[in-house]
């Protein structure tokens, strides 16, 4: 609205000094600059002048001599001088336009365009208004019935991507250490097969034989010392968990034929590994207290 006040109030007086003022000063330039350009020239026609050189026999003859950086020299200020007149009266014919145009007001491309804003402006200013008095009013039952409806369509929407998710991840059912991995990245897996092998090593069970005349010396809870070849200078506490009641031959593992021909009783010990240090396989010595 204010520009388009601005535009049908037409020129103050300070715009049209401002137009004069800046019309002056370009035909001032005008004025300095063809004076730059009549000493340019001058002096150009000075430098390019030729002299007549008398000859020994009395004749005399014209001699126009090489001038070299001079003469580039003159050139270039006489091209430099015609510039800024050229210059000079561009900024005249832009002064008088600009004068002209202070003179004659706002043409019709220009209000039509400025109406156009002030009309685009209102239109926004009713459509701000309206939503304003709707938020005022406060919501409909409709309306909030159809915002619950999309409340609640979204949360189901998003409970079947969270259970999709689910379904895309493997998680172990105990917490221990990967000892064997039975695939490899890109392989598809049967229903049932098993993928890793995972051990709970802070808590090992080691199995060990006595014979017969040393059977009656164990019982359980009982506290027996452990070694291993990898800590020889370390020992580890373990406690009987188990003893078989029935004897069997020893295990194959047992490496003279005399070992194995005699019979023995399995004894199972829980041996704490809070450092990690013991491994499934390793061969121990045990020794029961």
């Amino acid at each position: 609205q204010a520009d388009l006040a601005r535009l049908t109030a037409g020129a103050s007086n300070a715009d049209i000094a401002a137009a004069q003022a800046a019309q002056a000063q370009a035909q001032a330039q005008i004025k300095a600059a063809e004076a730059s350009q009549r000493n340019a020239q001058e002096q150009h026609d000075k430098t390019m002048q030729c002299f007549n050189v008398r000859k020994p026999d009395g004749s005399t003859e014209e001699v126009c001599p090489t001038l070299g950086t001079l003469e580039e020299l003159s050139r270039y200020n006489l091209t430099a001088a015609d510039e800024s007149l050229a210059a000079a009266k561009r900024n005249e014919t832009a002064a008088k336009a600009r004068l002209a145009k202070v003179y004659s007001g706002a043409t019709e491309e220009e209000l039509d365009a400025v109406q156009a804003r002030a009309a685009a402006a209102q239109a926004q200013v009713k459509q701000a208004q309206a939503q304003y008095n709707l938020l005022q009013a406060g919501p409909s039952q409709e309306q909030l019935a159809a915002a619950d409806a999309a409340v609640a369509q979204a949360q189901a929407a998003l409970g079947v991507l969270e259970a999709q998710a689910k379904k895309l991840v493997v998680h172990s059912p105990a917490s221990g250490v990967v000892i064997a991995r039975n695939v490899e990245q890109g392989e598809i897996l049967a229903p049932g097969a098993v993928a890793y092998v995972i051990g709970q090593l802070d808590e090992l069970e080691l199995v060990v034989y006595l014979p017969e005349d040393r059977y009656g010396q164990v019982k359980l809870g009982q506290a027996a010392q452990v070694a291993v070849d990898s800590y020889p200078d370390q020992t580890f506490t373990g406690q009987v968990v188990h003893i078989a009641d029935q004897a069997e031959f020893t295990p194959r593992n047992v490496q003279t034929v005399e070992g194995r021909r005699t019979m023995v009783f399995a004894v199972k010990l829980n041996l704490l590994n809070t450092e990690g240090k013991l491994k499934p396989g390793m061969p121990a010595d045990v020794t029961f207290e």
